[in-house]
C-alpha cells in the first residue's frame, strides 16, 4: 500500500516479518535501530531472512524503471526497496537513504511488509524545519521530533540561537536574555502588547526560544550530534541586525534607536556592535561547527535613528551589514543565508503594501503596558492601505531597503518568506542571481507546487515560531504541515486541487505515527466532538496554551486492578469543532485550524458530513471503563459517539 510520502510504491505481494532470526546487516546504528523497532516472532507468516544495504546497482534501477517509469536520473538520497525471496534489500547512495529506507520500512510494517519494490526520492535538496532552542525540559521531546523529521525525509534543522545558547565570552547576554524573557511571562499577551507599545515598529519577540532561558555549550553540542546522527544537518540561526533584543539586553548603547526600552535593533554604523557579533559568531561556529549560518535580517523595522546613521541610504546599510557579515564566515569556510523580505517592496492584491518600507498606523488605546517598572502607552496596529485610509493616531512607515537587493553578494542564500502574499517573489530572487528556498512554509495555501519548483527553488522549510514541545508545535499545525509538505516533497501524484482527501490522509498518517507504539498495548479509543470553539490566538510570539481555559473536562479511567485517573480535554490538543466537512481551498489559503489543531492526537471520522475526532488513550495496564466527566459550562457541547478498550 503506498504511503502519502511515497514516490512510486508496489509492495503489495506476500508479507515478510522482521523476526529475532532476521540478519539486518546494516552498519548505520540509527537505521538499524528502525528495523530492530519491526522485529516480533507472534505474527503468522514468513520471517525475513536478510535485511541488506547495497549501492544503487544499475540491475536493481533497471527493476525500479520497468515497474514505475522512473526518471533515469536519481536526486542525492534516493532510495530503493526491493522485498523477495525472503532478502529485504535496501539500495542508496547516501547515508540518509539508508536511514529514509529505514524508516520506510516501519512505516510500511503491518504484520510484516509487502513482497514488491518501493523507490523513493526527492523532489528538492532542502528539506528544513525552523525551530528555537528547546527548553531543558523539552529535550526529551525535542529527540523525539528529530526522530520524526527524520522519519518524514527533512535533512536540515534550522535553530535559532539567540540568547539561548551559553556565551562563556559574554555571560552577561545570557543572565540578560533571562531578565527580558521575565518580562514576557506575566500574562499571554504581553510580547505582543510591548511589541505595539511604542511609536515605532518594533520586531515581533521570541522568547520562547530556550524556553526563556538556555542550554549550556555541552548540552547544546550533544542537541546537535544527536540531529546529525538521524541525518538532520544544523544550521544555526543567530539574529543578526535585527531581531538582536538579545544582544542588547545588556548593550543598550549599541541599539539604534536609544529610545526603546526594549531595544532589537543594533546600529550598523556602530564599530563596538560588530565587535560583539563576532565574539557571538565565534561561540556559535565552536559549539555548531556548520557549513551555513542563516543571519536573519528579517523585520528590520529599526533604522536611520541615530545620530551615526540618519541620512544614509537604508539599502546601503542593510546591504553593508549584510556583506560584512557573510565575508567574516566566508573568509572561515562557512555560507550564510539570508530572510529575504528586506529586498523588495510590493503592492498585494487587496493594495497593502508588502516587505519593505511596509506603513502601519498607531491608534493609541486607553490603557498602558508595564516595562521594568515603567508604564508605557499601549497602541493598536492598523497595517497596509487601512493604514493610509484611516485618520486616527500616527502613520509609521519602515525603511525602504529593496534597492539592497542589487547591493547584496550574489552567493548569500535567500529565504523567501513573501510567496503566498505575492508568488512572483520566486522571480525576484532568480532574476537578481541568488539562490532561493520558501521559508515560513505552510503547504495548504501553497498555490502551483510543482510549477513553481521547476522554476529553481531548492527547497522549503517549515518554522515554528513557538515553544519547542508537542502540544504548542500540534495546536499550531506544525505537525499536519510536516507531513502536508513530506506528501508535496515525495510524492509525484501530489494533487493540491485534492485538498479535502489530502487532509484526510495526513491526518491519518500522523495518527498512525503518533500511535504506534501504543498500539502495541492497552488503550482506549474514543470518538467525540463539541459543538462550540474556545477562542484563542495563534501561539507565537510569546502566547502559550492556557490549561484552565482550554479544559473541557476530563476522561476517568477504571482500571482492572481498581486503581484510576484522569486524562484531560483540552479544545484543540484532543478534541476540536464539529463542523460541516467541507474543507477547502480558498482565494487566500485555507482557514481551518479551528479542526486542524487536533490532528496528531486526533484522527477523523466524518459522520453525515459532520467531524468527530478519534482520540487514543494509551493505558498503563488492562482497563474497564472509561467514563467522561464534562465540565458544567460543556456539558451541553462535548457530543460522545463511542467509547471501545482494548
Amino acid at each position: 500500500m503506498k504511503k502519502v510520502t511515497d514516490t512510486f510504491c508496489a509492495l503489495n505481494g506476500k508479507r515478510w516479518r522482521v523476526s529475532g532470526d532476521t540478519q539486518i546487516l546494516c552498519a548505520d546504528p540509527v537505521a538499524r535501530e528502525q528495523i530492530l523497532a519491526c522485529r516480533e516472532d507472534v505474527t503468522p507468516g514468513a520471517p525475513l531472512r536478510f535485511v541488506s544495504v547495497h549501492p544503487i546497482e544499475p540491475a536493481a534501477l533497471q527493476r525500479a524503471r520497468n515497474a514505475f517509469g522512473c526518471p533515469e536520473q536519481l536526486a542525492p538520497d534516493s532510495y530503493i526497496l526491493e522485498n523477495r525471496d525472503g532478502h529485504l534489500r535496501i539500495y542508496t547512495d547516501t547515508p540518509n537513504g539508508i536511514r529514509y529506507a529505514a524508516c520506510a520500512i516501519r512505516g510500511h510494517y503491518d504484520g510484516g511488509i509487502g513482497e514488491g519494490i518501493l523507490l523513493n526520492m526527492p523532489l528538492v535538496p532542502f528539506r528544513a524545519m525552523k525551530i528555537y532552542i528547546p527548553a531543558r525540559e523539552n529535550i526529551p521531546f525535542f529527540r523525539e521530533f528529530v526522530e520524526m523529521c527524520m522519519h518524514y525525509g527533512y535533512n536540515t534543522l534550522i535553530m535559532e540561537v539567540g540568547g539561548a545558547m551559553e556565551y562563556k565570552r559574554h555571560p552577561e547576554i545570557n543572565e540578560g536574555w533571562e531578565e527580558y524573557a521575565d518580562i514576557f511571562r506575566e500574562y499571554p499577551s504581553k510580547a505582543d502588547d510591548v511589541q505595539r507599545c511604542m511609536p515605532w515598529l518594533k520586531d515581533s519577540i521570541h522568547w520562547e526560544n530556550g524556553g526563556g532561558s538556555w542550554l549550556n555549550q555541552t548540552e547544546l553540542r550533544e542537541l546537535i550530534e544527536y540531529c546529525e546522527a538521524h541525518g538532520l544537518e544544523v544550521i544555526p540561526e543567530v539574529p543578526s541586525l535585527s531581531h538582536t533584543d538579545y544582544l542588547l539586553t545588556r548593550h543598550p548603547e549599541l541599539a539604534e534607536n536609544p529610545a526603546d526600552p526594549v531595544p532589537d535593533t543594533y546600529c550598523p554604523s556602530n564599530e563596538a556592535a560588530y565587535a560583539l557579533l563576532f565574539d557571538v559568531l565565534e561561540e556559535v561556529l565552536e559549539v555548531f561547527r556548520p557549513r551555513f549560518v542563516h543571519i536573519a535580517h528579517d523585520e528590520w523595522h529599526t533604522a536611520c535613528l541615530c545620530t551615526k546613521c540618519t541620512g544614509q541610504d537604508p539599502g546601503v546599510l542593510f546591504a553593508n551589514d549584510v556583506n560584512r557579515i557573510h565575508r567574516w564566515l566566508k573568509d572561515r569556510g562557512i555560507g550564510s543565508m539570508i530572510w529575504g523580505d528586506m529586498l523588495f517592496s510590493f503592492i498585494d492584491r487587496f493594495g497593502n503594501l508588502r516587505g519593505s518600507g511596509i506603513q502601519v498606523r498607531k491608534i493609541p488605546l486607553d490603557r498602558t503596558v508595564n516595562i521594568r517598572g515603567h508604564e508605557y502607552p499601549a497602541h493598536r496596529e492598523i497595517w497596509g492601505k487601512t493604514a493610509l485610509e484611516t485618520e486616527e493616531g500616527f502613520l509609521y512607515q519602515a525603511p525602504q531597503s529593496q534597492n539592497a537587493l542589487h547591493l547584496i553578494d550574489k552567493d548569500v542564500a535567500i529565504m523567501n518568506w513573501m510567496h503566498t502574499h505575492q508568488p512572483k517573489t520566486d522571480d525576484v530572487y532568480h532574476t537578481a542571481g541568488f539562490t532561493s528556498v520558501y521559508g515560513n512554509f505552510t503547504p495548504r495555501n501553497f498555490a502551483n507546487w510543482f510549477d513553481r519548483i521547476r522554476k529553481g527553488v531548492q527547497g522549503i522549510a517549515i518554522s515554528n515560531w513557538s515553544m519547542l514541545d508537542s502540544c504548542h508545535m500540534q495546536r499550531n499545525g506544525i505537525f499536519y504541515h510536516m507531513v502536508y509538505a513530506a506528501m508535496m516533497l515525495w510524492n509525484r501524484d501530489f494533487r493540491e486541487e485534492a485538498y479535502q482527501q489530502n487532509t484526510l490522509d495526513v491526518a491519518q498518517e500522523l495518527y498512525d505515527y503518533h500511535y504506534r507504539d501504543a498500539k502495541q498495548g492497552h488503550y482506549a479509543e474514543i470518538v467525540h466532538t463539541a459543538t462550540v470553539v474556545i477562542p484563542h490566538q495563534q501561539f507565537v510570539d510569546g502566547y502559550c496554551m492556557q490549561e484552565d481555559a482550554d479544559r473541557m473536562g476530563w476522561y476517568r479511567i477504571e482500571y482492572a486492578d481498581g486503581a484510576s485517573e484522569k486524562v484531560d480535554i483540552f479544545w484543540g490538543l484532543n478534541i476540536g469543532i464539529q463542523s460541516p466537512w467541507e474543507p477547502r481551498k480558498q482565494e487566500l489559503g485555507y482557514h481551518e485550524m479551528d479542526f486542524l489543531e487536533p490532528t496528531y492526537t486526533c484522527d477523523y471520522e466524518i459522520v453525515e458530513n459532520q467531524i468527530w475526532y478519534r482520540l487514543l488513550i494509551p493505558l498503563k495496564k488492562e482497563a474497564v471503563a472509561v467514563e467522561p466527566e464534562i465540565l458544567p459550562q460543556y456539558r451541553d457541547a462535548v457530543k460522545i459517539r463511542g467509547i471501545r478498550l482494548v
